[in-house]
This record gives structure tokens, C-alpha cells and sequence, in this order.
């Protein structure tokens, strides 16, 4: 993944993980998305993301295990406070 993605400013991201301040990234649902929660859980730390479920209610359970692939968490838009926030108690990226 790391010959196909360029992460500009990645100098934030590393600083803030080594000063273990917590980290919330806000990105546009366009191009890509898909793949950030995989490349920052296997590059940086575990992820948790926030999405809509499928109307499909069997396309959504592999949309499911895919997004939940290589330690990265989903949530559903419509009950994801609780859920990240303990995310960030657990030191995981939002």
C-alpha cells in the first residue's frame, strides 16, 4: 500500500503519535477513502471509522469485514459517539 499512497504532512501524524496526543482525521467521501482505515491501522495505529451501512443487508456484511480488516474498526454513523470515544480512551485513531 505504501508504493500507492502518498500521505502528505505524514510528520503530523508521527509527531502526534509520539507525543500520544489523540487523533481524529477528517476526510471527504471521495476518491480513495475506502483504504485510509486499512493503510493508518497497518502504518500507524489501529483506526476506527465512522460510515454509513449498505441498504443491501448482504453486501453490507462484506462491506463489513473488509472495512473491519487489519485492525480496523467501522461504526455505523447512527450510533458511533459511544463508540468513538471509546476509541480514543483506547488510544485508537478516529
Amino acid at each position: 500500500l505504501e508504493d500507492k499512497i502518498k500521505v502528505e504532512s505524514e510528520d503530523i501524524i508521527l509527531d502526534a503519535i509520539k507525543s500520544k496526543r489523540k487523533i481524529i482525521l477528517i476526510s471527504a467521501h471521495y476518491g480513495n477513502w475506502e483504504i485510509i482505515g486499512t493503510f493508518n491501522s497497518l502504518k500507524y495505529k489501529p483506526m476506527t471509522n465512522v460510515g454509513r451501512p449498505l441498504n443491501n443487508k448482504y453486501l453490507n456484511a462484506d462491506l463489513r469485514k473488509s472495512r473491519n480488516a487489519n485492525g480496523a474498526k467501522m461504526l455505523d454513523k447512527n450510533e458511533a459517539a459511544k463508540g468513538l470515544i471509546k476509541a480514543l480512551k483506547s488510544d485508537r485513531m478516529i
